[in-house]
This record gives C-alpha cells, structure tokens and sequence, in this order.
C-alpha cells in the first residue's frame, strides 16, 4: 500500500502512511478501585504525524525498539503507573512510559501507543489491524479506495476515518438513552411541579381573574398572562439549574466500551449551546405545566370569582 502514488508524502519523501494494531493490558487503576482493561495501540512513527488533533504535553514520544509507550494524560490520570518514568507490566514485558499526550477530546484519549512491530511481538499478533494514510487529494483518495477494495489479495474496508470513529461512538448510546430517560422522568415530574404552582397561583388569585373578567380582558387574554407567568417562572428555575450544572463542567469520567471491552475516558463539558437549549426546554416546561391552570381561569364563572375568598 505504501508505494501507491495517491499517497501523500512528507518533506523526506517518505509516504504519510501508519500502520496500526490494537492490543488491551489489565492495569489497575489509580484509586486502588479494581482494574480495567486499556488499549495500547500500536502505531508507526507517522502516527502522530496522521493525526493533528493529538499534541504531546509531557516527556516525548516513544522510540521504536526500546520497549517505550507514550500515553493518554486523561488515561493516565486514571491508571496508576503510567506517569513519565513508570514501568507498565504487559504480560511478562514491561514497558517505560517516556510521554503524555492530550487527544482533544478524541478517541485516542482512551488509548496508550507504542510501536506497531513491538506490540505484535509482546502479544504475539502476526497482522496488523488497520492501515491509516493520507492521500494527496479527494480524487487520490477514491483512486486508492477503488484500488484497494478491488485487489483479491486483500480482504479490506476502505472508510474516512472520520465515519470509522462516528461508528466507535455508537457504544455511548446506552449512556445517551439513559440520559434521555431520566430527563424525560424529570421532565414529566418538572410539569406537575409547574402545574401545582400555577394551580396555587391561580387559586390564591381568583378574585383579581374575575375582576380582569368585569373590566372586559378576554379569556384568552388570562390564558396568554398565565401562561407567561409559568413559562417566566420556569425559565428561572432552568437559569439557576444551570448556573448548577456549570460545577460539572470539565468533569472527567470513563465508562466500559462494549466494542473493545476497553475503559473509554470521557469529559462532560457545558456550552453555552446546551445551556440555551435547556433555557428553552424549561420555558416549554413551564408553558406545558401552566396550561390546564390557565384554562381552569379563563373558564371560571365571574360571579363565583368575585365572591372567592
């Protein structure tokens, strides 16, 4: 594959192309909680080159024949062992971590490198798992997909990596289902709330609806000002909750990955998307749990009203 002219090369002439295995070690973690597994990925040295999101923050990057790995900072963070200096048993192999990288969020902040060939010859693997290259353009880029996929000696799946990840991201549904089950519980129990309120609100104020009834406002201008009220109310309650959820903001986590049997580390991260989003989630909260109350006003009789206590 490396010698096909589609493939990008670098200042030295050399084609920009990473191959790749994946191999996954028990560690124990940091806190003394137990272990999980960890991926090590072994990558050639234009892995890093292939893949500008990951920036090195601490120490460098391993050297190919000197049993070296270079990993996470999020994993690290995680694991114990694997700060710069430490020695990860792998097995009956060690390996010397001599650097941290940050992967901005990626996948590969769930994963330790170390060269390909060492990695295959620890867990005594004789393929690789994955090619990634770069070509020189889109229309190389179809050329080689073509070319790859039509060669009988290969058995291979040509795919932007990009759409590779897209489908790695697929184990976090269950943590997405189960996030919109709970906001769902919540929500439906947010209505209730809002509409006990408003029932209250308009209960402790009929007398004030059926004078508003006597000076000629229309029925639908009670609902209108009921309804504002409650969706007012709503939104700063979702204001305050999320000036709360703000403490959460950068908070690192990981969860098992079905697809590797592997830890994956993740971030929550708050943005001012999300936040708008949930401001507006509120005020429909509020306008929802504040409509049977305004229409319970707006229907009231305005004699009864008047006489309200």
């Amino acid at each position: 594959m490396e010698y096909s002219d589609e493939i990008a090369r670098d200042e030295r002439n050399r084609p920009l192309i990473s191959v790749d295995t994946l191999v996954v070690a028990y560690l124990q973690r940091a806190n003394g909680s137990g272990g999980a597994n960890v991926i090590f990925r072994g990558v050639s040295p234009n892995g890093s080159i292939l893949r500008p999101q990951i920036h090195l923050m601490a120490g460098r990057w391993f050297e190919p024949g000197n049993r070296e790995a270079t990993v996470s900072r999020r994993l690290a963070s995680r694991f114990a062992g694997m700060n710069v200096g430490d020695r990860v048993n792998l097995g009956t192999r060690s390996l010397t971590v001599v650097g941290q990288f940050d992967a901005g969020g990626s996948a590969f902040d769930s994963e330790a490198w170390m060269d390909a060939d060492e990695a295959r010859a620890i867990f005594n693997r004789s393929n690789y798992a994955s090619v990634l290259m770069r070509p020189v353009d889109d229309a190389a880029g179809a050329r080689l997909k073509r070319h790859l996929e039509a060669d009988r000696r290969l058995a291979v799946r040509v795919v932007p990596e990009v759409s590779y990840y897209a489908e790695q991201t697929k184990t976090a549904k269950p943590i997405r289902i189960g996030g919109n089950l709970i906001a769902a519980a919540m929500s439906v129990g947010a209505v209730f709330a809002a509409m006990n309120t408003m029932y209250a609100s308009v209960g402790a104020r009929t007398r004030e609806i059926g004078t508003l009834r006597v000076l000629g406002f229309r029925r639908r201008s009670i609902v209108a000002a009921i309804l504002i009220e409650g969706g007012c109310l709503a939104l700063v309650g979702g204001m305050v909750g999320g000036a709360a959820s703000l403490a959460l903001n950068g908070y690192k986590t990981g969860t098992f990955n079905f697809q590797t049997f592997s830890e994956s580390v993740f971030e929550l991260t708050i943005t001012p998307p999300i936040v708008c989003q949930s401001l507006v989630f509120a005020i429909i909260v509020g306008v929802f749990g504040a409509l049977l109350p305004a229409l319970r006003a707006s229907r009231m009789p305005v004699i009864a009203a008047l006489k309200a206590v």
